[in-house]
């Protein structure tokens, strides 16, 4: 099956820039999820796009994984997140 997402229900009426796009730009990969109906939020979202266009999705992941890579941190390596909890980072989707 390759069902394309339906994000129109998403529009907002008002074009937002900068920073507050990017937050939109995640809240709608939320509330896509895997199956465009929110299954397992923004991880699911990014296993669809890597399923279905691995191209894109390895050139926007090598572009943006060396300067994390060469980042240096103080911080100790934290256990990695469950889908739940990275979830827990957005708000719920509002029903219609």
């Amino acid at each position: 099956m390759n069902a394309k997402p339906d994000i129109s229900r998403l529009a907002d009426s008002s074009p937002i820039q900068g920073e507050f796009q990017i937050l939109t730009d995640a809240e709608a990969a939320y509330r896509i999820g895997q199956d465009g109906n929110g299954k397992n939020g923004v991880v699911g979202y990014l296993s669809w796009v890597a399923e279905r266009h691995p191209q894109i999705f390895f050139t926007v992941l090598l572009i943006n994984l060396p300067p994390l890579e060469n980042a240096e941190s103080d911080t100790p390596e934290e256990p990695r997140r469950t889908i739940e909890e990275i979830n827990q980072w957005f708000p719920p989707t509002r029903s219609a």
